[in-house]
């Protein structure tokens, strides 16, 4: 059961990032009526379609940007220093406020493109559900590992930053060390042990890694770009996130005790 502490701190995240939740969702939303208006008077669905699709499957983006925009403010205001809390609490307080944020959004674009294929029978059906369910979860999934990758890197920053001789190189150092890490990730994901884990237990349905449009003759359709779901990806899945947020809250914590 959810404690009182870390409900206060999901409270606090709410609290300083509604305003900018309703300001970034009420943008998108006019974007996405301009669209459907041009769409209406042109009778072109393609352009409502695509300006949707790039919607939903920019969300990708949205759980990093929510991440990385509240680490910012904590920087600048060191309202860390000022909580009782462990920095595992907090980031993930950070985490769970940003996924809820935006599953709320994707749901209302999902509402908007269903909208929009009713308003226009040329469009082709498919399957709103299966594109909620999985394509939430497959873009979530992505989002929240790209969050975290920058997470992980704001920390290190930030902890470079303490050290007398490398700090003033920090930026250097975090890139340098980012392009080395990913190519060795890259190339651990394609190991043949990597891959056998992978392929372990697979389920009956697959996990929506993308979002691509066709038009057409004045018509067209949302296909999801989708791969096999299985046990070992859901377990190797878990481990990656695990190994990000319990190796950021180290680092921040150990800032924490240098500042």
């Amino acid at each position: 059961m959810m404690n009182a502490a870390f409900r206060g701190l999901l409270r606090k995240e709410w609290l300083i990032s509604r305003q900018t939740f309703l300001f970034t969702t009420l943008g998108l939303l006019s974007g996405w009526l301009i669209s459907l208006g041009f769409s209406i008077y042109h009778d072109q669905p393609g352009i409502g379609l695509v300006v949707t699709t790039m919607i939903l499957g920019g969300h990708i983006f949205y759980i990093a940007v929510f991440l990385i925009s509240g680490l910012i403010m904590e920087g600048r205001t060191q309202l860390w220093l000022h909580s009782p809390q462990s920095a595992f609490k907090i980031l993930l307080s950070k985490v769970v406020t940003g996924l809820y944020l935006h599953l709320a959004s994707f749901s209302i674009f999902i509402l908007a493109i269903i909208v929009l294929f009713e308003a226009f029978p040329t469009l082709d059906d498919f399957n709103y559900f299966t594109l909620f369910i999985s394509g939430g979860v497959g873009i979530t999934a992505i989002g929240i590992e790209m969050g975290l990758y920058l997470l992980f890197y704001w920390a290190f920053y930030h902890a470079t930053g303490t050290l007398p001789v490398l700090g003033k190189y920090k930026v250097l150092i975090t890139i340098s060390f980012a392009f080395l890490l990913h190519s060795l990730l890259a190339y651990l994901g394609d190991t043949s042990f990597v891959n056998f884990i992978s392929g372990l237990w697979p389920l009956p349905f697959d996990h929506i890694v993308g979002l691509y449009f066709e038009v057409a003759d004045g018509g067209g359709t949302i296909n999801p770009d989708s791969n096999p779901l299985t046990v070992g990806y859901l377990l190797l899945y878990l481990f990656r996130i695990s190994i990000w947020v319990s190796i950021s809250a180290w680092l921040l914590e150990k800032v924490v005790e240098v500042k």
